[in-house]
């Protein structure tokens, strides 16, 4: 904040694993035998910190176990949408970058 004059700053951190054809036939020959092999996953975190005390003023996860993709801007989008649905005053924003 000192170097920029910022006095908020938001970070979003994204975890995207992706299954191989390899893993999916391990994750059925583990099933055989009572083994679970997780397969892909995906998680995408928000938080808003305030620079001038440290305080977390808001944060949110969005985790989601289907092929969606952090690669593909589409489900990229659909994951923020979910991650800032908690975003207080976020349906005023909206309308005000709808009306833009």
């Amino acid at each position: 904040g000192e170097k920029t004059d910022a006095t908020h700053a938001l970070l979003i951190i994204g975890e995207d694993m992706h299954t191989t054809s390899g893993r999916k036939a391990l994750s059925f020959v583990g099933a055989a035998f009572g083994v679970a092999v997780p397969l892909g996953y995906k998680v995408l975190s928000a938080m808003l910190i305030d620079l001038e005390t440290g305080d977390v003023l808001w944060t949110n996860v969005d985790t989601d176990v289907s092929s969606t993709s952090l690669l593909k801007p589409d489900d990229v989008k659909t994951a923020l949408n979910r991650v800032f649905e908690t975003y207080p005053n976020i349906e005023a924003y909206k309308k005000f970058s709808d009306s833009q």
